[in-house]
């Protein structure tokens, strides 16, 4: 059922660099209605847990722009219909296949010194100013800078799956 979600967003962020609100409410509409299913009225308690821990989690990396919204939503779909404990996994699991991506556009793009370069002025400028900003604007967003995380996540969520 989940992949009714996954395919659809990770289309939709390698073409757009966006997941559209409905495909996660879809997911969330969908969640819902196993646990109900499932577990009747007490399935709703793990539904919320499922959805809110991905999002506290994963917060502090949107507040960055390292991570878009729609991928906090895609973990919040995943951990409502599976356990806090798969999602984590899948949480962990996507992010090495995210730096996997990146080494390769890296090494594809011939970019690298430029890029840690940003990163390190980046980091900088925080410790310098103390605040928190955004890690990328929005007019760098190209195929050479950017991974449209969706796929790792689905990725991760297939290699979870089987393993």
């Amino acid at each position: 059922m989940i992949f009714l979600v996954l395919l659809p967003a990770s289309l939709s962020d390698l073409y757009c660099y966006k997941v559209p609100n409905a495909v996660i409410c879809f997911g969330l509409s969908l969640s819902l209605l196993y646990r109900l299913w499932t577990a009747g009225i007490t399935g709703v308690i793990p539904w919320l847990i499922g959805m809110a821990v991905p999002f506290f989690l994963c917060f502090i990396l949107y507040l960055c722009r390292m991570a878009g919204a729609a991928d906090i939503k895609l973990f919040s779909v995943i951990g409502s219909f599976y356990s806090i404990r798969f999602c984590l996994k899948v949480m962990a699991v996507s992010l090495i296949i995210a730096a996997c991506m990146a080494i390769w556009k890296l090494i594809y793009y011939r970019n690298g010194k430029e890029r840690f370069q940003y990163l390190f002025q980046y980091l900088s400028r925080i410790r310098m100013t103390g605040c928190i900003e955004p890690y990328e604007r929005k007019e760098k967003i190209s195929e050479e800078y950017t991974i449209a995380f969706s796929i790792p996540i689905s990725l991760a969520f297939m290699c979870c799956l089987i393993l």
